[in-house]
């Protein structure tokens, strides 16, 4: 008989448990228009984006046009800055040959270091014949510096890391420096062309630094 009521007693006091159970926390997922457009705003905006806290608002189309050009700048800037420390890492490899002279390799490294002269701002990127004019100067000085380093070569031996740092200069002056210099220059004329078309909407919406930027094409640039 003890059994039975005490078998008894936990049936209830399992059912009471039961009802009690609480229903989960219903979350409220209407919508709500300040938190649609704040989440599109990115952690690290472009330093063109210039997004005000005023409205809070902001033109989805444009922030992409903005990231693209920032990220198409960054990458530019990363290619110059590899191969100056690629040309650096040659001079460097090149000291530890018997060929080359203290004097003939210090002036190689104060020539290497006008090339940091031409490393733009991109708030203050000169005129197109400017860069022109400072590309034919970077093929000069690294042709020079190339000379000095064959020459300090001994031609019965082999230099696979001297070998593959000029391969790697060559190829980003020829090729990638090329390439990025126009994906950049196609972003901020999509920039200036979508400025242009919404200037009004945009001031509207509290942006700023409206302003054309230019470009390494000839026609772009103010």
């Amino acid at each position: 008989m003890k059994h039975f009521i005490l078998i008894l007693g936990i049936g209830l006091l399992l059912a009471c448990n039961s009802e009690k159970k609480e229903e989960p926390n219903q979350v409220d997922i209407s919508s709500n228009d300040e938190a649609v457009e704040n989440e599109h705003i990115s952690e690290k905006p472009s330093p063109y984006s210039a997004r005000t806290k005023k409205t809070g608002k902001v033109d989805n189309q444009y922030e992409v046009i903005l990231d693209s050009v920032h990220i198409s700048w960054e990458r530019l800037l990363k290619d110059e800055n590899q191969r100056l420390e690629d040309i650096k890492r040659l001079l460097l490899e090149v000291s530890y040959l018997p060929g080359a002279t203290i004097t003939e390799l210090n002036s190689m490294k104060e020539l290497s270091k006008e090339l940091k002269t031409y490393i733009y701002q991109q708030n203050n990127l000169p005129s197109f014949d400017v860069v022109s004019n400072n590309d034919v100067r970077i093929d000069e000085i690294i042709a020079v510096i190339f000379t000095f380093c064959n020459n300090s070569l001994d031609p019965n031996k082999s230099y696979p890391l001297i070998e593959q740092l000029k391969i790697d200069i060559q190829l980003s002056l020829k090729e990638t420096s090329f390439l990025n210099s126009n994906d950049y220059s196609q972003h901020v004329l999509d920039r200036n062309n979508y400025i242009e078309i919404n200037k009004e909407a945009l001031q509207e919406l509290g942006y700023t630094n409206l302003e054309p930027l230019n470009s390494f094409f000839a026609s772009t640039n103010i």
